[in-house]
């Protein structure tokens, strides 16, 4: 079964800084986080409300533990490298967004829930999924483009971070 601490190695491979891009309708972000998911990740769990730039490493880890890996059911995936590309795109394109995705592929309800019957066709599922899978998220990234223009800036990198997992160079 798939494993948190290899994921995130690979996570912080993409996901580093601190960052205020103007064009990135997340806002404020550290590491990935932007401030209005990590308001929301203190509110939960009880901390100080505070600026997203301030976040410790050990609350950085924990937000992408419980507010992506544990959610996406990562460690029940059998497959690390398709655990670890969940887990990437989940932290890209929002957690349900991902799991719709893979959903859509393997034929199950598409409810972009981790549930039995989509933890039991992704583990049975060929190593065709991941290729597949990858391309999927590719092209939900272009439509996005093309929606909202705007993001061109950030297309090329989207499409590295993809090859990469999907290359198994990460």
């Amino acid at each position: 079964m798939a494993d948190f601490e290899i994921a995130y190695k690979k996570l912080q491979v993409w996901e580093g800084g601190k960052v205020d891009h103007p064009k990135d309708p997340g806002g404020r972000t550290n590491a990935g986080i932007t401030q209005r998911s990590y308001d929301a990740w203190t509110k939960v769990w009880n901390k100080p409300q505070k600026d997203v730039w301030t976040a410790t490493p050990e609350e950085i880890k924990a937000f992408f533990l419980t507010e992506y890996w544990i959610p996406c059911r990562g460690k029940l995936i059998a497959s690390q490298p398709l655990a670890d590309f969940l887990f990437s795109m989940a932290v890209l394109q929002g957690k349900r967004a991902a799991v719709r995705r893979l959903q859509i592929l393997l034929g199950v309800p598409t409810d972009g829930l981790m549930g039995a019957k989509t933890l039991a066709a992704i583990n049975s599922a060929s190593s065709a999924l991941l290729p597949c899978y990858a391309q999927a998220c590719l092209d939900f990234f272009r439509k996005l483009v093309e929606r909202r223009p705007d993001s061109a800036v950030f297309l090329r990198g989207w499409e590295s971070r993809v090859r990469a997992y999907s290359e198994g160079a990460v």
